[in-house]
């Protein structure tokens, strides 16, 4: 896998409630890294041996932008940088992914980061993208503002009920049997069609499984896998998943993701690893 290691500059930094958006000038990655790509960013101020990964999220002229929720000191470090700092990367990662025509997009809190540059791509082509956007709380829907002014269509779902919709992103997919309808027709014998269209996802994996779930294994479901890759080139298996084929083995997700088809995947296994 052919990859581009650049020093990038720090030209901004926009809060987003806990999170940030970093804006970095990288003008080879920015020129060569597609939608659901990710990064590999060295931790500034040393003492720490692995990268850590991070979706683009979004590309455009000489600029990448990462988005930072800090979980650890390393986050915490990247989410602290000041412009005019600069960063040590290597990217892009990861498969391309082309998501089929009229997708329904899921985002789930930080799970934005992995599908807003495909999102804005879809814009800038001319199309009309839809996205659901599921978070806890209106603070944590990052990247809201980007959307809106992008002039994405998108559904904002929060749990406490602060912004839009009130639950989970899971419970309002457009198109999608509602749980009356799933007990008459269990009821009744009859077999529901299968969801109409694809979903391409990124969030927490339980938000994956209740998709699932819902959805049936015919629908074309799409999850962006964000593990811990640390290599990023398959040579460490970190980031490996249960897979459906072969029984019992794996998908390196740096290799054969982040983008991988929902019925690859063994989901009995990864409900275990919850």
């Amino acid at each position: 896998m052919a990859y581009l290691r650049e020093t990038a500059t720090v030209v901004a930094v926009e809060p987003q409630g806990e999170a940030c958006l970093l804006r970095l000038a990288s003008p080879a990655l920015a020129a060569a890294v597609r939608p659901f790509q990710f990064l590999l960013v060295r931790v500034p101020g040393g003492g720490f041996a692995l990268r850590r990964p991070f979706s683009v999220f979004d590309a455009r002229g000489e600029e990448v932008e990462v988005l930072i929720r800090p979980v650890g000191e390393g986050t915490a470090r990247l989410g602290a940088v000041a412009v005019g700092e600069k960063l040590d990367l290597l990217g892009p990662l990861g498969q391309t992914f082309s998501p089929p025509a009229e997708a329904l997009y899921v985002a789930g809190g930080v799970g934005v980061a992995g599908l807003f540059f495909a999102v804005a791509e879809e814009v800038r082509a001319g199309r009309q993208p839809e996205l659901l956007f599921g978070a806890a709380t209106e603070a944590a829907l990052y990247g809201r503002g980007r959307l809106e002014t992008l002039g994405v269509e998108a559904t904002y779902v929060t749990e406490d009920g602060s912004c839009g919709e009130r639950g989970l992103a899971t419970e309002h997919l457009p198109g999608a049997a509602t749980g009356q309808e799933k007990l008459m027709s269990a009821a009744m014998a009859e077999t529901l069609p299968p969801y109409a269209r694809a979903v391409v996802a990124c969030g927490p994996r339980p938000m994956y499984q209740a998709l699932f779930r819902s959805l049936g294994e015919e629908a074309r479901l799409y999850v962006v896998m964000e593990e811990r890759m640390a290599c990023g080139v398959g040579a460490c298996r970190g980031c490996a998943v249960p897979a459906r084929e072969p029984e019992g083995g794996y998908l390196a997700v740096c290799q054969e993701g982040p983008v991988i088809e929902a019925s690859r995947l063994d989901w009995l296994r990864l409900a275990e690893e919850v």
